[in-house]
Order: structure tokens, then sequence, then C-alpha cells
């Protein structure tokens, strides 16, 4: 499987990443394949062994601590740090394949700016 040899996870809290790559785009559940809230430290771990492209996928969730399509931040590791911001990812509700960002080999986490940041699918692409 392609995912495997360019995708490694890491870690993170209530978000289960096997479920961010399996061809699935609609709401995976209540809460879609990764929820991320703020405040709770939520946050995605992963690690990316090429340079890639990714697309993102996600539905609209809501409760009464907020709405998803709240920005998305992925920071890049750097000597044992996650203290780069890379990119800020504007989040589509209701959007599939939605952006086409280029992200280079290396470690990532994935933190929300807000309540919520939610995502049902990714599809990535290698860049040569």
């Amino acid at each position: 499987m392609l995912v495997n040899k360019i995708l490694g996870w890491l870690g993170g809290t209530f978000a289960n990443g096997k479920y961010l790559m399996d061809g699935d785009y609609t709401m995976y559940g209540t809460f879609s394949a990764c929820l991320l809230a703020e405040g709770l430290e939520h946050y995605l771990d992963f690690t990316l062994y090429a340079d890639v492209k990714i697309l993102f996928s996600s539905n609209s969730y809501s409760d009464y601590k907020g709405e998803s399509g709240q920005n998305a931040i992925f920071y890049k590791e750097n000597n044992g740090e996650y203290d780069e911001v890379y990119y800020t990812l504007q989040q589509q509700n209701n959007a599939i394949k939605y952006g086409e960002y280029i992200f280079p080999a290396g470690k990532y986490r994935l933190i929300p700016e807000a309540n919520y940041v939610t995502f049902d699918e990714w599809d990535f692409e290698i860049v040569n």
C-alpha cells in the first residue's frame, strides 16, 4: 500500500489515523475519522517519508462548544520540538479533495486553532 510507504502515525489524541486513508469520503461515525478540539490538548502526529501533496476531505460537526471548519495548524518538527508552523489550513466543511498542499518529508504535528477541526479522508500523491 502506497500510504504505508510514505506515512507513519506517531500518535495523537481523539483521532484514529487509519480511517483517514480508507477511501471513504463520508462522515465516519459522529465525529468524523478525526476530530480535534482546542483546549483539550488534541493533536495528531505523523511522519512523511517522502515529499507529498495532500488533499483533504471533511464533513461538518457542531455542538455547544463550537463547530468544525476552524483552522488546522501543521507544525514541523525541528530538533525534537514542534515549534515551526509549516502551514495553516482553513478547513472547508462538506468538501471533498480541497486544497493541494505540498509537505516535504519530515515529522508533523497537527493541532486545532479552535473547536473543531475534522477530517474524513486524506489523499496522498508523491511529488517528484
